[in-house]
């Protein structure tokens, strides 16, 4: 039975494919679950029996004696097909070995030849008896028969405690593999209802149905689920959310564009070459965007749309509904054949009373066949110490003439004796004998199953006809170790492993990637959609309500420094090529080496964490005055440059400010900014709300997809790559406070309305599932099956079968004592009879010579 469970089970997974329409629970899995209940609290009244260690490997030997060792091992490892197994069984059960394994059923045919050869005929045909004579028989020959009977009523005794000793065993052992049945059908079905242990398999597959009901799309949009048209509901109404979000990050992501730009960083000329000098408020504006934007991604709104994303991806694309409902079929497929084997292995056990009948046989014509077979022997050893008593104190008597005759009472008793004996001892050799011959095969079968692991199947696929190749070998070979064994298969070994989850051991192909459905339904579904919702949470900081972004004082410092710096006025000589200009020019135009790109002069303003803080930085303009007032020449509005050098130092102020109105008329900047879908400018800076709708966001539609935003890279000049930069400000402080206000709107919506969906329909069944779909149980009642059926029935059926075999040596030993008395008594008692009965022809003369002497006197 346990064999035919494992092996069913193993075909179920090995077998398992997906149907056209799946039927999760039908009403016969309730009706089952109910009859097993039932037949649980009928059967399972006593404790089932636990062996100690040292106990178990007492018994463990005992199986092995029983089965010869791995012979039943070798057989089943060495055929390829069932069929082939039976018959190398059968050549392995070889007269020979059947002899050594069931000898006492051998000895039955051979007591049965020597009894009707021999003692039947010596019994009853006096021609057949040979070497009669008188005997005379010491007293101590007498004593040591006596002996003889006491020992085998002292053996016959042993037998009897044997024999209910085995038996009451095997009663307990069956009892305990019935109420283990009945407790194996009533978990899985119903589960162990103790707080996270196994939910039952119907509670697995109504969560699957469930799951299943509610991920279900349709063909029309009318057919989706309930759960996913509410679902669509709030991602509709939610969207707004992640278009700020969107928009905020595109909006950052454009500026640290502009930011990092090389063209930007170290402006050149329209050849490409080098104008020497450096933006160097860009370094500390891409410091101040990095740390806004990491409060941006770490924000309520950030969150909320992580959150909602994360949904709409798991539970809004059709694909993924699909992917998901798909793996919710392919892992139920071989819990519902499982289930279907339970009702197939188990359902008789449960629904009949077959189990229970055959125990209250056991308990009424077990023992009475066990006590009448010991009785039996009992009877027949009584008769021989009446016989034995009988000749001992009356083997003789004297007739009324003085004679002295044998009784024939003691050869008759003795016959009636030993003649039973033979009669009784042929039939205890043959109940041990096949109770023997029965435990071999069972034996066997006991040492596989508490062997059996992945590696053990692995060597017996022929036998158990399945293929445990591939992938699908070893899920079946992991859920045999783990689920029977409580073991895990590893380079090192087998290692301990306690309640293992089931879902771990199904896997399954997600897009070329063997992956577990745990890792599907619980990795990829539940705790990523947990964590985005966890992370809403983090990012109140313990609030109730969702602090602005707006204000953050990250993004309030960079919307300081992008409204109050200046490209232009922080636009200056390159640090490498001071020195060569401080060196070249005249001591009163040293001082503008620093001079910014700026036509006027710039203070850099304070408290922004800027270097130079306060300082104010010369312009172009009051370098060109001082040219003009070192050189002469003309004097532009920003700009200009002596006409005629006198001599070096001069030349070096001219190639300066070369450089510096180069910087002022150059379109080699790189501007960016939005643009629409027909590729034409746009700037948030333009964005108009009307409630809930807003114009000029430069988002394109997504279709199924989010919705974005593309941006445009175009030539621009100094001072309007800084007045770009500088209205960033407006553009920032404008898309924070959308999503500021978007975030306030969809707070309830994401974080109560979508999650308690969420939760309620998809969340919570997961975890139900991953946590109560456990399989520890099947250990625990694998292994009291095991020990049951094995160290208890069968070691039982063993000890009583031993019991018999004794009985029957202590009878045929009667036989030997009571033959050897029977044949003792018989042949005086015949003696006697011819001493006082001659032959007819004496008698005739005899009674002439009486004539003759008579006639005389």
């Amino acid at each position: 039975m346990m064999m035919r469970t494992l092996i069913c089970l193993l075909a179920v997974v090995g077998q398992a494919t997906e149907t056209d329409e799946t039927i999760y629970v039908e009403a016969g899995d309730y009706t089952l679950a109910e009859m097993a209940e039932t037949k649980k609290a009928s059967m399972c009244k006593k404790s089932s029996v636990a062996l100690t260690d040292d106990a178990k490997t007492g018994l463990r030997t005992a199986l092995d004696g029983m089965a010869g060792g791995d012979a039943f091992l070798e057989v089943m490892q060495g055929a390829e097909t069932p069929q082939e197994f039976g018959q190398e069984l059968a050549v392995k059960m070889s007269p020979s070995f059947m002899i050594s394994k069931a000898g006492p059923l051998v000895f039955t045919f051979i007591m049965l030849g020597i009894y009707l050869v021999c003692w039947c005929w010596t019994g009853c045909c006096p021609l057949c008896r040979c070497c009669k004579k008188e005997r005379e028989v010491p007293a101590m020959f007498k004593l040591v028969a006596v002996g003889l009977l006491f020992a085998i009523c002292a053996g016959m005794l042993m037998a009897t405690i044997m024999a209910m000793s085995g038996f009451g065993t095997a009663q307990v052992g069956f009892e305990q593999t019935g109420c283990e049945a009945a407790s194996l059908v009533d978990y899985t079905m119903s589960g162990q209802g103790d707080e996270g242990s196994f939910i039952g398999m119907i509670k697995v597959l109504e969560t699957f149905q469930s799951l299943s009901d509610n991920l279900k799309q349709g063909d029309d949009p009318s057919d989706k689920s309930d759960f996913l048209k509410n679902l669509d509901t709030i991602l509709d109404n939610t969207e707004d959310i992640s278009n700020s979000v969107t928009l905020a990050s595109s909006t950052m992501a454009l500026l640290i564009s502009m930011m990092d730009d090389p063209a930007n960083l170290e402006p050149k000329d329209t050849s490409g070459n080098s104008l020497k000098h450096e933006c160097t408020i860009c370094t500390p504006l891409s410091t101040a965007l990095t740390a806004a934007k990491e409060a941006l991604d770490g924000g309520v709104g950030t969150a909320l749309d992580g959150a909602r994303s994360q949904v709409k991806e798991q539970l809004g694309d059709p694909e993924q509904l699909a992917s998901m409902t798909g793996s919710l079929t392919e892992a139920s497929a071989p819990l519902i054949q499982f289930k279907g084997m339970m009702h197939t292995a188990f359902g008789p056990l449960v629904k009949d009373d077959t189990v229970p009948m055959v125990l209250d046989m056991m308990g009424t014509y077990g023992t009475l066949g066990s006590v009448g077979l010991i009785m039996g022997g009992f009877g027949v050893v009584a008769c021989g110490l009446a016989s034995l008593a009988i000749w001992i104190r009356m083997e003789k008597q004297t007739d009324e003439d003085g004679v002295t005759k044998h009784r024939g009472m003691v050869h008759r008793c003795a016959c009636c004796t030993w003649c039973t004996a033979c009669y009784y001892t042929m039939f205890a050799f043959a109940v041990g004998g096949i109770l023997t011959a029965l435990t071999f095969p069972l034996a066997g079968m006991c040492l596989v199953l508490e062997d059996v692991d992945s590696q053990l199947l692995g060597s017996i696929t022929g036998m158990i006809n399945l293929n445990f190749t591939g992938a699908m070998g070893d899920m079946m070979g992991d859920m045999v170790d783990q689920c029977f064994q409580g073991q895990m298969l590893t380079d090192s070994g087998f290692v301990p492993v306690t309640d293992p989850i089931m879902l771990k051991l199904i896997t399954l192909n997600d897009n070329g990637t063997t992956i577990t459905m745990y890792e599907k339904v619980v990795d990829k579904t539940r705790d990523m959609i947990n964590t985005k919702f966890d992370e809403i949470t983090a990012s109140m900081g313990g609030g109730d309500s969702a602090p602005p972004m707006n204000s953050d004082p990250q993004v309030v410092k960079l919307k300081a420094l992008l409204a109050d710096t200046s490209i232009e006025g922080m636009m200056t000589l390159k640090s490498s090529e001071t020195s060569s200009f401080e060196s070249a020019l005249a001591p009163a135009l040293k001082q503008y080496v620093a001079a910014s790109a700026k036509c006027t002069d710039f203070t850099i303003p304070s408290g922004l964490d800027l270097p130079s803080e306060g300082t104010t930085m010369a312009g172009i303009k009051d370098f060109s005055d001082a040219m003009v007032a070192e050189y002469g020449g003309v004097n532009t509005v920003c700009g200009g440059q002596v006409a005629v050098c006198p001599d070096a130092a001069c030349n070096a102020a001219n190639e300066l400010m070369d450089l510096k109105t180069q910087l002022q008329s150059v379109t080699t900047f790189k501007c960016r900014r939005f643009k629409t879908a027909l590729g034409a400018p746009c700037d948030v800076k333009d964005m108009v709300a009307s409630g809930a709708t807003y114009t000029g966001d430069c988002l394109q539609d997504g279709g199924d997809a989010a919705d974005f935003v593309e941006q445009d890279v175009y030539d621009c000049s100094l001072t309007e790559f800084t007045t770009l930069v500088q209205e960033f400000e407006v553009r920032l402080d404008k898309v924070f406070s959308r999503l500021d206000i978007s975030a306030d709107t969809g707070m309830a919506k994401i974080t109560g309305d979508m999650k308690t969906e969420v939760k309620t329909s998809v969340l919570d069944p997961i975890t139900m599932v991953a946590d109560g779909m456990t399989c520890g149980f099947l250990k625990s009642s694998y292994h009291s099956l095991v020990t049951g059926m094995c160290y208890q029935g069968v070691v039982g059926l063993k000890d009583m079968s031993d019991a018999y075999v004794l009985c029957a040596s202590m009878s045929f030993l009667l036989i030997l004592v009571m033959y050897t008395v029977w044949r003792i008594a018989i042949d005086n008692a015949t003696i006697d009879t011819w001493s006082v009965a001659p032959e007819p022809d004496d008698v005739s003369s005899l009674k002439d010579e009486g004539k003759a002497e008579e006639a005389t006197r």
